[in-house]
């Protein structure tokens, strides 16, 4: 379904062992690609780059309940009549719901390390489940904070974004 041609929501899709790597950009640490596991046993470590990781290595945007919620809520400003739409109150709905679900396996308290494969670091997570969209960059620009992975001069580019379905 397209919700005004800045987000496309293809299907709901499951990933096997899905994991979040973490990049470093601009002197921050970022989650936000998710791979299926056992994909990082075909990346050569030295390509550190996010944009090319989720470009060439069947990579996705992850973004949390709270997040895509911004990114559905800010198409409203826009697109106002989309306010009368039962699909997307029935999202909205289900997005809020969700927003204090646990996404994220704690990490061990005794060692506070980050997992580790292949040379990637990475935070492993519980659900299984998505929702698959595609999302312009300049929507998804907009919903990003200070220390998230920016996109610059891409927004007319559509990424793939996953959400976690826990309801």
């Amino acid at each position: 379904m397209s919700i005004e041609k800045e987000l496309y929501i293809v299907d709901t899709i499951e990933i096997k062992d899905p994991i979040l790597i973490k990049f470093k950009e601009n002197g921050h640490y970022l989650n936000n690609v998710l791979v299926p596991k056992e994909s990082l046993d075909y990346v050569r470590k030295d390509d550190t780059s996010c944009l090319n990781f989720l470009c060439s290595h069947n990579g996705y945007l992850f973004l949390l309940a709270a997040e895509f919620s911004c990114l559905v809520n800010n198409l409203l400003y826009y697109y106002p009549s989309l306010e009368h739409s039962r699909f997307y109150n029935k999202l909205q709905t289900h997005l809020r719901n969700a927003e204090q679900d646990i996404v994220l396996v704690p990490v061990d308290k005794n060692t506070n390390k980050l997992k580790e494969q292949n040379g990637w670091r990475y935070s492993e997570i519980y659900p299984r489940k998505f929702l698959l969209c595609l999302a312009k960059g300049s929507a998804i620009n907009r919903c990003q904070g200070k220390y998230e992975i920016r996109f610059k001069n891409m927004d007319n580019v559509y990424f793939k974004v996953l959400c976690p379905v826990t309801w």
